[in-house]
């Protein structure tokens, strides 16, 4: 049986927002002289990047990082090339949550750090004049650095449905990174990996018809 979708809960980065990880990397590799991305980069790269996004860890202290593989670089260097996996958030997926938003209520669940949130609230201020953009758009945010959490961990599950008061057979969620998909169905919550390289306002009727 069924059961009727009662709340939706987006992820951010690579459904709402296009991201550039290929950019990132490069540019870092560039700044630092070493190789960076996925199994390619130091630990104590990927364990600095992991506590950050749990708050665990300062703005300073995660910057500090980079400088002690590359003494001599700037924070503004670091900043830059850390900032560059962001491009975009097209003006029709703001549209698109607002009318969706007519017929659910709607919430974000990113796994994202200080930099990033205040890069994105700069950049949606100076393209589009909004301000506080998930608290514009969304009933409730979780970002991961703030609940001290991050996906796929179980507990950030279990924090999202109690926070909501909603049942997690109601819930669908949109992420697309297969293991936070997999954690999330886990947890009873309906759930679809959404490819970027798809547009979510062509794809979520999709999405939508098959919860």
């Amino acid at each position: 049986m069924k059961h009727p979708v009662k709340a939706i809960i987006f992820d951010l980065g690579n459904v709402l927002v296009d991201l550039d990880f290929s950019r990132a990397f490069g540019n870092f590799e560039r700044l630092l002289g070493i190789e960076i991305g996925p199994g390619r980069q130091p630990q104590t790269i990927t364990n600095a990047v992991l506590n950050f996004e749990r708050g665990e860890i300062s703005t300073a202290a995660f910057l500090a990082i980079f400088k002690s593989i590359k003494p001599g670089i700037t924070e503004e260097q670091i900043i830059a090339a850390w900032n560059s996996i962001i491009i975009d958030l097209p003006g029709q997926r703001l549209a698109f949550l607002e009318e969706m938003r007519q017929h659910y209520p709607l919430y974000l669940l990113s796994n994202i750090n200080t930099l990033h949130e205040d890069y994105l609230n700069v950049m949606l201020k100076r393209q589009y004049g909004i301000d506080n953009f998930p608290s514009a758009f969304f009933d409730k945010f979780f970002y991961s650095h703030h609940v001290g959490m991050r996906k796929p961990e179980p507990y950030i599950y279990d924090h999202v449905t109690e926070r909501i008061n909603i049942s997690p057979a109601n819930i669908l969620f949109i992420d697309d990174v297969r293991e936070n998909v997999e954690a999330a169905l886990n947890h009873g919550w309906q759930a679809v990996q959404h490819d970027p390289g798809q547009d979510i306002t062509r794809v979520f009727d999709g999405y939508l018809d098959n919860a």
